[in-house]
């Protein structure tokens, strides 16, 4: 997954880094017991991995603002309604129309 990721977006590349290369590349080495939760992997490592690629402005990011963010590349590559859908899990395309309807072309 980590090769896949476009060098095209602004600081892609030291974010990149530190997930694949760097606190994420952890997660399985990670002595928290049991299973990884939200908590323990925001707090371990999504939000250290925000923090050290990104610039102060953007440190606020959330991990769901990734999943808007990845809707919102579906659109712009022009998915079809029904595929982004099924990729974001939705029940229906209702769904999708009624949260992404405002960054799709009319």
């Amino acid at each position: 997954m980590c090769q896949t990721w476009k060098a095209s977006i602004p600081n892609v590349r030291s974010f990149q880094a530190t997930l694949c290369g760097g606190s994420a590349a952890r997660i399985s080495d990670s002595i928290v017991p049991g299973p990884l939760n939200y908590g323990s992997f925001y707090s371990l490592y999504f939000r250290p991995a925000v923090i050290a690629a990104l610039p102060a402005h953007l440190h606020s990011l959330r991990f769901h603002d990734l999943r808007h963010t990845y809707a919102s590349l579906l659109v712009k590559q022009g998915a079809h309604a029904k595929e982004m859908a099924e990729l974001l899990g939705h029940a229906s395309v209702q769904i999708t129309l009624d949260r992404y309807s405002h960054v799709m072309p009319v």
